[in-house]
């Protein structure tokens, strides 16, 4: 494993997207191929090949077994399903069918370009790394996991299943398994790492608006356009605070899941829509929300919900223009509905009996629904003035009153409508609220915002605006959509009016931090700690807190704190006396007065503390003269840029 090189090469950066590709695309690709599967092929050939990634290392912790055991099984099941594909490629059966490679159509040219586009920002800005941001907890999570390869060992066995459940790092590992291949540490492939399942991602994006308008009568530049447009506004428009979804989680076990979320909707609206398709689509779903519920259980829950919703709501509609729906579709919704809210009941019992709530009302996450004012508990639904408004923001407000306005539009359009009106049946609604909190902790309860489609919808009444103006030149339909889209731009803008800032822009986030304000700035520490710990014990580090963030998360694989207050400031008081007298064997002392810059996340976002990089203000001010005076007590090891390494000589 390569500690010491600061910079990957362009070659580590292509080989480590290559391989992510590969394990990520090509084995669910070979098996749409080899069963003839001719829609979705892109998230279809994603969500396999993701399922085969987790369900094959499960029988290798159950017993315990090698790590390259499971490496050399994936890799046998991949070649075995290229040979097979090769061998259908080429034999006379095939002849007939459907080429291994299709000719580009302009939705598939559109995806490429939405592809390169984000690839090319990508390479340009940067990861998204600020410290101290999450992202340094699931670094940290990824190099535990890169200890367990190298050790060729998993990490504890599977007790039970309600244990497997959401609770084993299968992404993090994946993460550590590519860093393993490549020779270099995690932190130094993190372009390719975060790059691949954000395209993914965005791909999603892309098709599932497709699919949304492929029965409408749009034209296919139209649709093409919708589609593009809805990946940029989720660019720039999805997320919580000043943090873009795309860029802050692209490191995530989440961002893996959303995909898979936007396939299983697809499959179920095709599932009610036509008479003839098969159960295979039903059962698909089931084995994808089992894959979703292993990886991160959150994006399935989520696609429960919608999936539920529309169901029900798809139900009540044909019901209400029953002479309008075939007799066998009408009832495949209503045994479907039924058989929902039967176990809906029967889940909802067992979980209010065995299961108790998580604490409420001590954060600001959740709040009394009878009266918010008062000390008394009442029904708890999630604050509507904290993370939910950070993740509907202006931009949210705008979308939505274009949407009611013009709901007409979406008549047809169940996933449009039911997660437009998801905020009502989920966090504000109490039932469900109370619900969620036998199962979950009331910090998270308000993530079923992320379900509001605000970036589909806002392109999708763009684009339904300009195909009325198309046929009829309205002049009050010029007005509104020239309305629609100056509002939109200026809820995604940074403005400020006085001292209030619109913390719901995510553009901060989409800025270049890395090298000011993330793993860049203090890479080379990173790097000579490396190097220190793999030709001497290191027992300890004494630094300040936010170094220490940093080196725990990078080098020595520990879940970091940011709340920590480490050595310094702790022991600014003392410092001289517990040096001198306390054993410090084996222990560095780190001066890192290289400050970083005060990002506008940190500024407005609440997440930390505002001037949690001026680390400088942090040690003592003599501790320089105090190290000058003390020479037999440090030997300099490493020097850099306001960065000094010492070790410290006991007396």
């Amino acid at each position: 494993m390569n500690f010491l090189s600061s910079i990957t090469s362009h070659y580590t950066n292509i080989l480590t997207i290559v391989i992510y590709s590969v394990y990520l695309f090509l084995p669910g690709y070979f098996i749409v191929y080899l069963f003839n599967i001719r829609k979705h092929k892109f998230l279809l050939s994603y969500a396999i090949s993701l399922t085969l990634l987790v369900v094959t290392q499960l029988p290798f912790r159950w017993v315990e077994g090698p790590v390259s055991y499971w490496v050399w099984s994936l890799h046998l099941v991949i070649a075995s399903l290229a040979l097979g594909t090769i061998y259908k490629r080429f034999t006379r059966i095939d002849l007939e069918s459907e080429p291994l490679f299709t000719k580009f159509g302009n939705t598939s040219l559109g995806l490429i370009l939405v592809i390169a586009a984000f690839a090319l920002y990508h390479y340009i800005v940067g990861p998204y790394t600020e410290i101290p941001s999450d992202f340094w907890e699931h670094l940290a999570r990824v190099n535990i996991a890169l200890n367990a390869v190298l050790d060729d060992q998993f990490n504890p066995p599977i007790s039970t299943l309600a244990h497997t459940v959401g609770q084993i790092d299968f992404i993090h590992f994946l993460h550590a398994e590519v860093a393993h291949a490549i020779k270099h540490p995690p932190l130094a492939s993190i372009r390719g790492s975060t790059l691949v399942p954000a395209v993914i991602f965005l791909g999603s994006i892309y098709l599932f608006t497709v699919s949304l308008l492929e029965r409408s009568r749009l034209s296919n530049r139209l649709v093409i356009f919708a589609a593009v447009l809805s990946t940029l506004l989720t660019i720039t428009s999805f997320g919580t605070a000043t943090f873009s979804y795309l860029r802050y989680y692209a490191y995530f076990p989440t961002i893996f899941c959303f995909p898979i979320f936007f396939l299983c909707i697809s499959l179920l609206l095709e599932f009610l829509t036509d008479e003839h398709t098969r159960l295979t689509r039903l059962y698909l779903i089931a084995i994808f929300l089992i894959t979703m519920a292993l990886v991160h259980t959150q994006e399935a829950m989520f696609t429960v919900i919608v999936m539920v919703g529309i169901t029900v709501w798809r139900t009540v509609r044909l019901y209400v223009s029953y002479t309008n729906c075939p007799q066998s579709v009408f009832k495949r919704h209503v045994w479907s509905s039924l058989l929902i809210i039967l176990v809906i009941v029967i889940l909802t019992s067992v979980i209010l009996v065995l299961k108790t709530p998580a604490p409420w009302g001590h954060t600001p996450h959740v709040i009394s629904l009878t009266d918010p004012f008062s000390n008394h508990r009442g029904l708890p639904i999630a604050n509507p003035a904290f993370r939910f408004w950070d993740t509907l923001g202006y931009f949210g407000v705008v979308v939505y009153i274009f949407y009611v306005l013009n709901v007409k539009y979406f008549r047809g359009n169940d996933y449009i409508n039911v997660s437009m009106f998801s905020p009502l049946f989920t966090h504000f609604n109490p039932v469900f609220s109370v619900l969620f909190l036998h199962l979950g902790s009331s910090t998270t309860l308000w993530r079923t915002s992320y379900l509001m489609p605000l970036s589909i919808t806002a392109s999708l009444l763009i684009v339904f605006f300009i195909d009325q103006l198309s046929s009829h030149r309205h002049r009050f339909r010029q007005v509104i959509l020239g309305l629609l889209i100056t509002l939109i731009l200026l809820s995604l803008t940074p403005f400020s009016i006085g001292d209030k800032y619109n913390r719901t822009s995510r553009f901060s986030s989409l800025s270049a931090v890395d090298k000011t304000a993330g793993a860049s700035l203090w890479s080379d520490l990173i790097i000579e700690i490396s190097r220190i710990k793999l030709v001497q014990p290191i027992r300890g580090i004494l630094t300040d807190h936010v170094t220490t963030f940093v080196l725990d998360s990078s080098v020595f694989g520990q879940v970091p704190n940011r709340n920590s207050s480490s050595y310094f400031p702790k022991h600014n008081e003392n410092y001289e006396a517990d040096i001198k007298y306390s054993d410090f064997t084996n222990h560095l002392l780190v001066i890192n007065k290289r400050d970083g810059l005060m990002t506008t996340s940190s500024d407005i976002a609440g997440h930390w503390a505002r001037n949690i990089l001026k680390i400088s203000s942090l040690y003592p001010k003599d501790i320089d003269l105090f190290i000058r005076n003390n020479p037999n007590l440090f030997s300099l090891i490493w020097s850099n840029n306001s960065i000094y390494v010492y070790e410290i000589i006991p007396e």
